[in-house]
């Protein structure tokens, strides 16, 4: 039974008391986002409302938010105290988080202060208060609007505005089908990227086939060639780079002897012949695919919802390469050993160690490198999520110590982990990951 539901007065947040078995029991539920929503307590009990902070009594969860979620009141004047070595952005954000992103800029430009670098001050935060209350005035009284594909609740004076719309519930539908809209677009274009590029590649091919068609069909005249060669080898003087024979002039190797370049002609027919009915099916499939791409391109300019190019994508079980992609579907990123019915994937590069770990790797396979020196990325794949054996594991870690810069030493220690418990820093150069819950195995190498 219900018994009671408590409302915090400046966080979003509230508390559901309810009796079972006459036994206490509350739920309070947090209205910001955070990894943890809910949480359940017992009258006895304390509970964390976030990792890392203290424990809070139930009856204490009004006074005790305050100081666990970022606060919203609009008394300036409590928290001038700790205004030291704080920016603005950072400032905004503990006192006003409910002026999150734009109307955060907002007050910055209206204040003349840059966000991320100016420190706040006693002086500045109170002149920006008056500030912050002509905002949060505004917003009582919005004037909802968008343009270049932002919503604006007010009139900003940092960014353009757009037409104002009278209801704010119609902006906000109009401005979520608009979004709506340029997803589509975005998905649409990025498909269409990719078919341009298979289709580029595509158009490539083609004139390499004809050309290749086209020597095939010359296997009679080689034959010919042969022939003429083969008949008159004890006329043709040596080192001849051309003979002539009846107007038609026949090419020679001048190092080789006319009976050697005789049976060039013949192997070169011979070859013709034999890829004379593959060229021309690998053409006919070149053309068949084109049509097929172009198909597909006339049929996406027909679709507008992104279930629909979803749907699509699956139907043709497409598999699309944008152009930072492409590099690497003209070769493998990695080597590939097999050991014990295991598959060992090793990538060959610093960014194809970034394509192998970040992009071909699956949170279940298992990830290696040398301890503490430059070395490639090694993987054992696990798609059936099973424990990998400890033979496997130290043959894996014996690749990963000999394709590093540790392959001369005599003993080479060598980290391992799941490939979920690693991530790549942003901005770090190619190769460079953070690591987790790694293990070490040392492995011997033969000197």
């Amino acid at each position: 039974t219900v018994i009671s539901c408590d409302l915090h007065e400046t966080e979003r947040v509230f508390r559901i008391k309810i009796m079972r078995d006459n036994a206490e029991i509350y739920l309070i539920f947090q209205c910001i986002p955070a990894k943890g929503n809910v949480f359940f307590a017992t009258k006895t009990e304390s509970f964390y409302f976030k990792k890392n902070t203290p424990k809070i009594k139930i009856d204490e969860w009004k006074s005790a938010s305050q100081n666990t979620y970022r606060k919203m009141a609009f008394n300036l004047g409590a928290n001038v105290k700790n205004l030291e070595k704080l920016t603005f952005q950072d400032w905004v954000k503990n006192n006003y988080s409910i002026f999150a992103g734009a109307l955060t800029r907002e007050i910055a430009h209206r204040s003349q202060i840059f966000p991320e670098t100016s420190e706040i001050s006693e002086k500045n935060a109170h002149s920006t208060g008056k500030v912050v209350a002509q905002i949060a005035e505004e917003c009582l009284q919005p004037s909802p609007n968008f343009a270049l594909g932002k919503f604006n609740l007010i009139l900003m004076q940092h960014r353009e505005n757009g037409d104002i719309c009278s209801d704010l519930e119609i902006a906000l539908q109009e401005f979520s089908q608009n979004s709506r809209m340029q997803n589509v677009e975005k998905e649409k274009n990025r498909i269409l990227h990719a078919l341009q590029i298979k289709m580029r590649k595509l158009e490539r091919k083609l004139p390499k086939l004809k050309n290749q068609l086209e020597e095939s069909q010359s296997a009679d005249r080689w034959q010919h060639f042969g022939d003429i060669l083969l008949a008159n080898s004890s006329t043709i003087p040596s080192e001849t780079k051309n003979f002539t024979f009846e107007g038609e002039i026949i090419k020679l190797d001048s190092t080789l002897s006319p009976i050697k370049n005789a049976q060039n002609y013949y192997n070169r027919a011979k070859k013709s012949r034999r890829s004379g009915a593959l060229i021309d099916k690998q053409i006919n499939d070149t053309l068949a695919e084109m049509e097929k791409t172009q198909k597909l391109h006339e049929e996406l300019q027909t679709l507008h919802e992104k279930k629909e190019i979803s749907t699509w994508i699956t139907k043709h079980n497409l598999e699309l390469k944008t152009q930072s992609d492409a590099k690497f579907s003209e070769r493998k990123s990695y080597k590939q050993f097999e050991f014990q019915g295991w598959n060992i994937l090793i990538g060959r590069s610093s960014k194809d160690n970034d394509h192998l770990t970040l992009k071909i790797a699956k949170p279940a396979d298992l990830w290696l490198h040398a301890q503490g020196v430059g070395g490639s990325h090694v993987i054992i794949q696990n798609p059936q999520k099973k424990e990998i054996p400890k033979s496997v594991i130290e043959f894996a870690a014996r690749l990963a110590a000999k394709n590093s810069r540790a392959k001369h030493s005599g003993i080479v220690p060598v980290i391992y982990t799941w490939k979920k418990y690693v991530t790549k820093p942003r901005k770090t150069l190619p190769g460079i990951v953070r690591v987790e819950r790694e293990k070490s195995v040392f492995v011997e190498l033969d000197k």
